[in-house]
């Protein structure tokens, strides 16, 4: 009779033991929901190729153009043309930037400045395992005379749900050389970077995660870099945007959510699709709080 009391309140131990698990300092703990704000318009085509793509402020306000030039295969040139205020777009491009690419992936850009044509800058991309090594060269008279960045970005072919470590030279947009990517479906959902304040350990070091992404369940209409390539800083739309890691989601972000530690800021994103009988998409309309961009297609 002692023994068999011996034996139950040991299980009883057990089972209280075991629904006291540690607290997870890492899980999300955003639970705000987005809806989807897209809309559709049918084409017929098979195939959609762009032919200008034309950037605004958020008050309207039209400032720059993109021409697109297309080989059949991938987009090898784009002509830039920046509108001054309350003036038409100049009849020359301001810039223009040439594509090559390697295996279906882009390799070089040539960015060329009609107002220094003696120089111009090149960028190269290097896709290794788990990343894509980022070079920028400013080159005068066919002389490379500085490089100007040795960056690196996490790039990851099929990332599996999980947490990811990246470790690289010089993180190109915190200025950082590590973060954490949290990744689910295929999406790049949480982004973290070491903080001293941060509730998250992992790799013996404290993380905070200042960043959290919502999708859509529709494909990545953001894949080619020079469909991409408009979305730059200081024009009205998200600079990350042109960033490897968003080309290789899955899916399209819907909103953003900033969470610097006092408050959570967010932000929603509205896109326009053009879309065929096969399903087939293609990004017409993006629109943000700063700014919009619309791209003209020859199937339309």
């Amino acid at each position: 009779m002692k023994f068999s009391k011996i034996i139950i309140a040991l299980l009883f131990f057990i089972s209280c033991h075991d629904t006291v698990k540690p607290v997870d300092q890492c899980v999300d703990r955003i639970n705000l929901t987005f809806v989807p704000c897209a809309g559709y318009v049918n084409v017929s085509a098979n195939q959609c190729v762009i032919k200008e793509a034309r950037v605004a402020f958020s008050t309207g306000y039209e400032h720059e153009k993109y021409v697109y030039f297309y080989d059949g295969t991938d987009y090898y040139k784009i002509d830039r043309y920046d509108r001054p205020y309350d003036a038409d777009y100049p009849d020359s491009p301001n810039a223009t930037i040439r594509f090559s690419y390697e295996q279906g992936r882009i390799k070089e850009v040539i960015y060329a400045s009609n107002a220094t044509p003696n120089s111009y800058l090149q960028t190269t991309y290097a896709f290794l395992d788990t990343e894509v090594r980022i070079q920028v060269f400013h080159i005068v008279d066919g002389v490379s005379t500085q490089q100007l960045d040795d960056s690196g970005q996490l790039y990851l072919s099929n990332p599996k749900d999980s947490i990811y470590h990246y470790v690289g030279p010089h993180v190109a947009d915190i200025f950082q050389d590590q973060y954490l990517g949290e990744y689910k479906a295929g999406n790049r959902v949480r982004f973290g970077v070491p903080a001293s304040d941060g509730n998250c350990q992992l790799y013996d070091i404290k993380w905070r995660f200042i960043v959290k992404s919502y999708f859509d369940n529709l494909a990545n209409v953001l894949r080619d870099y020079a469909v991409r390539y408009p979305f730059q800083g200081g024009n009205g739309l998200p600079a990350y945007y042109d960033q490897f890691w968003l080309a290789n989601n899955a899916n399209n972000t819907i909103a953003i959510v900033n969470d610097n530690g006092a408050k959570l800021e967010s932000s929603q994103d509205c896109w326009t699709f053009l879309v065929n009988s096969s399903q087939q998409l293609w990004l017409k309309k993006f629109v943000t709080s700063g700014g919009e961009i619309t791209y003209i297609y020859d199937c339309e």
